[in-house]
């Protein structure tokens, strides 16, 4: 009992120093933490049909871009989130030629999220940009949802002027904050691809999701 008494203080004061292993950092080797989960593809079928009619199939794929992360604070201009880091895609072939990607995004619009579908042929150039899903109220989502607006990004790249009023129309006052909200995330989503092809980028095939015809 005595040597037990005699212990104590010993033991109270090994627990008051600090432990040199909490101090060491744990490095974080994920490729990217996702806030939100991803914006999914709602109408693939139709969308194929419209923007590359002579698809056969396509393919996910995933695309680690946290290498790259000093790159793309300084072309995005501000600091990439988990979703930048993770650039998620689905390739589109005729049989085994690849003919370009679709990338989705979700975006905050002025009364909800907008869902993004913005498709690219292999080169790079928008092939198609389509809105699958917003909550704005009906002058808001008219504008932006105009066919000419939309049709005004096809053939625009990541070194596009990608500002309204500038190679996109500007749209009514009103409905500028959901505008730019829109050129953003494709201006983002330009970047990372190109970013992504520009690099020896890490590509993670998930053939079990394949789909075709």
């Amino acid at each position: 009992m005595a040597v037990a008494l005699l212990l104590l203080p010993i033991k109270l004061l090994l627990n008051l120093r600090p432990n040199p292993w909490l101090d060491v950092p744990v490095p974080d080797t994920s490729p990217a933490r996702e806030l939100t989960p991803p914006c999914p593809w709602r109408e693939p079928e139709n969308d194929l049909k419209t923007f590359f009619p002579g698809a056969t199939r396509y393919a996910p794929e995933e695309r680690i871009l946290s290498e790259r992360r000093l790159e793309l604070k300084r072309r995005l201009g501000r600091q990439p989130t988990g979703e930048d880091l993770l650039l998620r895609l689905n390739r589109v072939y005729r049989d085994e030629a690849p003919l370009g990607s679709v990338l989705t995004r979700r975006v905050k619009g002025q009364s909800g999220a907008i869902e993004i579908v913005l498709l690219v042929t292999e080169d790079g150039p928008v092939q198609g940009l389509r809105l699958q899903g917003l909550r704005e109220p009906a002058p808001i989502s008219a504008a932006v949802q105009n066919p000419e607006w939309l049709g005004s990004f096809k053939g625009l790249s990541a070194s596009s002027d990608l500002r309204l009023g500038q190679e996109i129309p500007d749209v009514a006052p009103q409905a500028r904050p959901s505008a730019e909200a829109v050129v953003e995330a494709v201006r983002t989503l330009l970047i990372l691809m190109d970013t992504s092809r520009a690099s020896n980028i890490e590509h993670l095939h998930r053939s079990a999701q394949m789909r075709r015809d």
